[in-house]
């Protein structure tokens, strides 16, 4: 499901407290996190795009990169984050006019 969040307010209440919710709140609004070094418990599969800029603390999550954000061939990757980080959501930024996509 695209989200998109100009304000907190615009946040769904199932992603409250969640690290989808510290996810925006770092990269749309900027906010510094609570806990420096804390991680958001977040995969973030995005394309290899260098148009692509992510907007987060050192640390804060597992950024994965692939030629148009596909879940195909992730496999290990997305398992390894998992399991060694207690990763707990995986989201998916893509952009448009992505001509990656069809790699």
């Amino acid at each position: 499901m695209p989200l998109r969040a100009a304000n907190k307010n615009d946040i769904p209440e199932e992603y409250r407290g969640t690290a989808v919710e510290k996810l925006l709140c770092h990269h749309n609004f900027g906010h510094e996190p609570d806990n420096p070094g804390d991680t958001a418990g977040i995969a973030i599969l995005t394309c290899i795009d260098p148009r692509v800029t992510l907007k987060l603390p050192d640390g804060f999550a597992f950024v994965l990169r692939n030629a148009g954000a596909k879940t195909c061939g992730m496999e290990f990757a997305l398992s390894f984050a998992v399991a060694v980080s207690r990763v707990e959501a995986v989201a998916v930024i893509g952009h448009g006019g992505c001509n990656m996509a069809g790699v």
